[in-house]
């Protein structure tokens, strides 16, 4: 998976872009893969275990700066979202939809214990939803 979502990041820049970089890399795979499913490493490397670990976080930090990336008209802040945090569907956007949440999905579930756990739609509408009203 990593492959993937690193190597459409271009050359990484300084250290500071980097993040940056690696966020926009991972927003151009939300768009490119449509919730297609990423191929997984398997290879239980040490390193690859990290790095997507780094991925995970920069996307949950994505989140949490209400980047928008991954959201319906980029409003975290959407009804479908409010009415997610109660694990509702309606018309708008669905776990099924989303290709952010879609993605965070193929992530081992490690990540989401130590990190933030994001594997439901409940938790991850939120998880948006309260970003964006620490935001404003």
């Amino acid at each position: 998976m990593l492959k993937n979502i690193i190597s459409s990041g271009g050359d990484g820049g300084h250290a500071c872009g980097a993040n940056h970089l690696l966020v926009e890399a991972l927003a151009r795979v939300i768009e490119r893969q449509r919730g297609k499913p990423l191929p997984r490493s398997g290879s239980g490397n040490p390193i690859e275990r990290r790095l997507e670990s780094v991925c995970f976080r920069a996307l949950v930090e994505m989140i949490k700066s209400n980047s928008g990336v991954g959201f319906l008209n980029a409003d975290q802040g959407h009804p479908a979202y409010a009415a997610g945090r109660r694990g509702e569907i309606v018309h708008g956007d669905s776990p099924e939809d989303n290709c952010l949440f879609k993605l965070l999905q193929q992530f081992a579930p490690e990540h989401h214990e130590q990190i933030q756990d994001l594997r439901t739609w409940p938790k991850f509408c939120s998880f948006a939803f309260a970003a964006r009203k620490r935001s404003r």
